[in-house]
């Protein structure tokens, strides 16, 4: 076996490898991003907006049980966590549109949850969700006006009846490709009554900050769990 770090190579071990203690090495790395395949790391949808994606991943974190999980009995599978939060009161809908109209995407959502609540304080979600399509069909699934039921199993038509939600709440929705394909999908939102979704999207979620006085000088360090849209860093200090 080797090590490596940044493509250089720290220690091989030969063939056969010498048994014991052979290499120390300190090495300092900060914490990468939670990916959005995992609900910490979930996306923050903004104002209505249509988008695509996919992801060949399931996360580095089963947030998901068979309490949680409602209607999905697959639990996760090549999906991608998104939260939300209307601005205004009203109703909301959405469609989940394969790219691919023979691939079948499934998903659940769960809340509401308290104004200002954010992805590290409700992930993972623990009831069970609030709105759940596990249809075995294929082709397009979401929310719509015409659906009464809150959650359908495999025998169920893709369709779950749309929210009624009030300013501030926040959302978790997870949306999975139950045929793991790796193709995309188009969502796009069907608000009515007034309702739109907060746009007050932070650039930057911040992990930690430190401080430290050094001869002459102050050693600042930060790291970051997600940015988005920001295009660099100014550091301020005060006497």
């Amino acid at each position: 076996y080797t090590l490596t770090l940044n493509g250089g190579l720290l220690f091989s071990s030969g063939t056969p490898p010498t048994a014991g203690l052979v290499w120390t090495g300190t090495i300092t790395c900060q914490t990468p991003p939670s990916p959005p395949e995992d609900c910490v790391g979930g996306i923050t949808i903004c104002s209505g907006q249509t988008f695509n994606n996919t992801t060949t991943n399931t996360g580095a974190v089963a947030d998901l049980n068979f309490t949680s999980a409602g209607c999905l009995s697959a639990l996760e599978r090549q999906g991608t966590w998104y939260n939300f939060s209307p601005s205004s009161s009203g109703t909301v809908g959405f469609t989940i549109n394969p790219s691919d109209p023979l691939d079948d995407y499934d998903f659940a959502l769960w809340g509401p949850f308290p104004p200002g609540s954010n992805p590290s304080t409700i992930c993972p979600p623990l009831g069970a969700p609030l709105r759940c399509s596990w249809a075995a069909p294929s082709g397009a699934t979401g929310l719509n006006a015409a659906s009464t039921d809150q959650s359908e199993g495999a025998a169920g038509d893709k369709w779950v009846q749309q929210l009624t939600v009030t300013t501030g709440q926040v959302y978790l929705l997870y949306i999975s490709n139950y045929s793991m394909s790796g193709l995309s999908f188009g969502l796009t939102w069907q608000l009515g009554n007034g309702a739109s979704l907060d746009c007050t999207v932070l650039p930057v979620q911040l992990l930690t900050l430190t401080a430290t006085p050094a001869e002459g000088k102050v050693l600042v360090d930060w790291a970051t769990a997600s940015e988005m849209n920001s295009s660099h860093f100014v550091v301020e200090r005060s006497g």
